[in-house]
């Protein structure tokens, strides 16, 4: 038999061929990295190759391809009288250790298999072996763990197992436990000669207990991620093959558990909490919720699989077993009679006659063609995590603890602030960043529109307005409207009216402008007209329509009508115009005559004024539309879906992720501005953010 080893640097580039391989030692492992032990002679110049970042590929003149490891280290030694180099390397899973997941990394009510496909992709080379479909769907997050330690997390989760494929840079991932169909025995006599060749047959040399286990747990109380009564629990999970059941705890609160009933029949009941702080909800929601519940019962059940019975596992050393007919993970059939050693010494005796999961096998080849093999074999396949393997996980952990402040999370929140706008006037915000804020996480905006509201209305101005007054009454009283204002403006008087009465009209302005009036009244009355002339120009309409034109004008006489009265006219006297009388009709009079007064003062004078102020709340009905935002002098409208309310409706937006544009800003410590714009309307805009950001405890500047 001759042993052969190539030497690869890290470019998968071929640098030597050794060929006085003195020995190869192949441990193949379930659920582990596997490793090999390499004998080469120091003098061969191909081991000057052996550094950093290279890898050997394994020959055997008869099996051919034995394997390709990752070279770790090696020591000068002696072996058969000449100096030899103990090469230690690690199998290809060692690649699955150093290529990470990173952050984020979340998978919400995936299939098994599709996340355990996603994992082995993040590795350069690798791909799929076997991998077991129809396990089930799994929620889960990862935050800077390796891609093996990803996959061994769902290895634990759900019962299953992993092992390196049968081509390089491939995985398995399953349930595995099929039959090899070969059995291990011990003959009483001698090897029968039907035993000899015989491939499903491999006999057993020496057998030695290696573990033997009561930790057995029937009940098992799962809590997962948080604290107190935040914690997560299995309540209302109804995933897996256990229902959960529910306990009552000192303070009559409740606890949530599964339970077998017939590992307690058999052993007694044995109970134990079990902490999987790494099981959380992977969004704050009643869906995410449910999920990590369910995630945590499968976990749950997992463990409790694998500590219903007494665990026993034997390292044997046989004979004659054909390479490649079995697999770590297969199941072999053990059947011995005799004494078991435990540690070289005899231990006691035992009939066995049972099925066992492989392991690990450990294949030694030497240069003279010796084959030896020795297989740990366990009567539950599960690989309990030794004291050693505890230790490096609470010291991966505690370099994560420093002694220093740590950042951490925390919410800011702005608002809501209200500002008016219309198309000329914005509605302006500042959104503050303070020195302690290490990162913006994420930041969500809200905003919504509404008209414009008062609690007084009020009447008074000196530029272009509009006053309005309607007056209806009967019996005898007395109006009076007392205007004075400048500018260009409209003055409306709408005036119906019963029995003996006075309407007085007192108008003092300047600036072109229109009074209206609208005068129906009955029975006698006077309306007294105060109007500065001249060029003003006073229009009054009667009820039927009909306007009657009176011009200010002081050197002329003026001529109207009322309409309305048949057959009699009607006199009356405009007081103020300094030369000329003015004559009217009324048409539609019939039987008698009426007097009425029009008094009037030619002043040309403007004076401030005041109108009295009503409480209560005026909303108007105009919106701001068409609206647009800007942030830190750039528009973002379209990137954010807008413009929003192109209607004139009213808006109510949000959330909307404005993390990337506070991030871009020259620096995120700062104060931010939000604008706010419409193309018409006018209105409120109310604005408010939510930051979620890491801090430190101690500003930086």
């Amino acid at each position: 038999m001759a042993l052969r080893a190539d030497i690869y640097n890290a470019s998968d580039v071929l640098q030597a061929t050794v060929n006085q391989v003195s020995s190869v030692k192949i441990v193949e492992s379930l659920d582990k990295i596997g490793s090999a032990d390499v004998g080469l002679p120091a003098t061969d110049p191909g081991t000057q190759y052996l550094t950093a970042g290279a890898y050997l590929k394994l020959y055997d003149s008869e099996d051919g391809h034995l394997g390709t490891f990752l070279y770790e280290h090696h020591r000068l030694g002696e072996a058969a009288g000449r100096a030899d180099l103990a090469v230690w390397c690690r199998d290809l899973l060692e690649e699955l250790s150093r290529t990470s997941v990173h952050f984020w990394r979340n998978y919400d009510n995936q299939a098994v298999d599709t996340v355990i496909s996603a994992l082995v992709a993040l590795a350069s080379g690798w791909s799929d072996g076997d991998i077991e479909t129809g396990i089930g769907n799994t929620t889960i997050s990862y935050q800077g763990e390796s891609v093996f330690i990803a996959i061994d997390a769902l290895r634990d989760r759900w019962n299953k197992h992993f092992r390196q494929g049968t081509t390089d840079r491939t995985l398995d991932f399953g349930s595995f436990g099929d039959d090899s169909g070969v059995r291990l025995v011990r003959p009483e006599t001698g090897i029968p000669p039907e035993m000899e060749g015989n491939a499903s047959i491999a006999v057993v040399t020496s057998i030695e207990l290696v573990e033997e286990s009561e930790e057995i747990y029937n009940r098992v109380i799962p809590l997962g991620g948080g604290q107190g009564k935040a914690q997560i629990t299995i309540e209302g999970s109804t995933v897996g093959d256990y229902t959960t059941e529910t306990g009552t705890n000192a303070d009559s609160s409740s606890f949530y558990y599964i339970e077998d009933s017939d590992s307690v029949t058999a052993y007694g009941r044995r109970e134990k909490v079990l902490t999987f702080p790494q099981i959380r909800p992977i969004a704050n929601n009643d869906t995410a919720i449910g999920r990590a519940r369910d995630a945590l019962k499968r976990a749950a059940e997992a463990y409790m699989a694998r500590h219903l019975a007494p665990r026993v596992q034997y390292g044997v050393q046989v004979t004659g077993l054909v390479p490649g007919s079995v697999r770590v993970g297969d199941t072999v059939r053990l059947r011995y009679k005799g004494v078991v050693t435990q540690k070289g010494e005899a231990y006691r005796y035992i009939d066995v006659d049972a099925d066992f999961y492989v392991m690990d096998i450990h294949t030694t080849r030497t240069a003279e063609g010796v084959v030896a093999v020795d297989l740990t074999i366990s009567s539950i396949a599960d690989r309990r995590t030794a004291d050693s393997d505890v230790m490096i996980g609470v010291m991966h952990d505690l370099k994560a603890i420093k002694v220093d402040v740590q950042p951490a999370p925390a919410n800011y929140k702005m608002g809501p602030f209200t500002r008016r706008m219309n198309s000329s006037n914005t509605g302006d915000f500042t959104l503050r960043v303070n020195t302690e804020v290490m990162e913006i996480i994420s930041c969500r905006l809200y905003f919504k529109t509404a008209p414009l509201r008062s609690s007084v209305t009020a009447s008074g101005a000196g530029s272009a307005h509009s006053h309005s007054l309607s007056i209806s009454s009967s019996g005898a009283h007395t109006h009076s409207l007392d205007i004075g204002a400048s500018g260009g403006h409209t003055h409306g008087l709408s005036i119906s009216a019963s029995g003996s009465h006075t309407h007085s009209l007192d108008v003092s302005a300047s600036g072109a402008h229109t009074h209206d009036l609208d005068i129906e009244t009955t029975g006698f009355h006077d309306h007294a007209v105060s109007i500065p002339a001249p060029e003003y120009l006073p229009k009054v309409e009667d009820t039927t329509g009909t306007d009657i034109a009176i011009t200010g004008v002081a050197t002329e006489s003026q001529t109207h009508t009322h309409a309305g009265l048949t057959t009699a006219s009607q006199t009356h006297t405009h007081t103020g115009l300094t030369t000329q009388s003015q004559t009217h009709t009324h048409p539609g009079l019939t039987t008698q005559s009426k007097s009425h007064t029009h008094e009037g003062q030619a002043t040309d004078s403007e004076s401030s004024h005041t109108h009295g102020l009503n409480y209560g709340l005026y909303e108007d009905s105009s919106y701001p539309t068409s609206i647009s935002i800007t942030i830190d002098g750039t528009d973002r409208t379209s990137a954010l879906g807008g413009p929003w309310d192109t209607e004139g409706t009213g808006a109510d937006v949000g959330p909307l992720d404005i993390t990337d544009y506070l991030s871009t800003s020259p620096s995120i410590r700062q104060n931010h501005t939000l604008v706010f714009s419409c193309s018409s309307g006018q209105g409120e805009v109310e604005c408010e953010a939510d930051l979620l950001t890491v801090i430190q405890a101690i500003a930086v500047s």
